[in-house]
């Protein structure tokens, strides 16, 4: 996954690029929907990050042959990720008897989810289409 800092500043020493796994088969709809989840360290900010399949050296191909090259493809853009509450930030709650402040805190848990490649191309023609219809392209 690349994160950029400032988008400005494009190549330079501010571009993050971080390791990760597939933790839904790409391939698969993750939940009925064009999304694949990665297990890699996402953060707020990250969203709109490509994220890149990278293979080097042997890697098994979809017949199930084994290669011996390189290949680097886009998987997706990452959008989002789950978080899990842990006690932290002061909140009032009601509970049957009274009210009691308790403290929440919002963390993450190394997943996020991604919008698959082939949705970018759908993106791009339908941004595509509008532009010809409108006389824009």
């Amino acid at each position: 996954m690349f994160t950029y800092f400032n988008i400005v500043r494009f190549f330079r020493a501010d571009l993050l690029i971080r390791r990760g796994t597939t933790a839904t088969h790409p391939a698969v709809d993750f939940q009925g929907r064009s999304t694949t989840v990665i297990d890699a360290a996402c953060f707020p900010g990250s969203s709109g990050s490509p994220v890149l399949i990278v293979n080097e050296g042997m890697f098994t191909t979809k017949s199930g042959t084994f290669t011996g090259y390189t290949r680097v493809f886009l998987l997706g853009v990452l959008f989002s990720g789950p978080c899990m509450t842990a006690q932290g930030e002061i909140v009032i709650e009601t509970i049957p008897t009274s009210q009691q402040p308790i403290s929440l805190t919002r963390l993450m848990i190394h997943l996020g989810y991604i919008v698959q490649a082939k949705e970018i191309k759908v993106l791009g023609e339908h941004i595509k289409q509008s532009l010809q219809a409108s006389g824009n392209l």
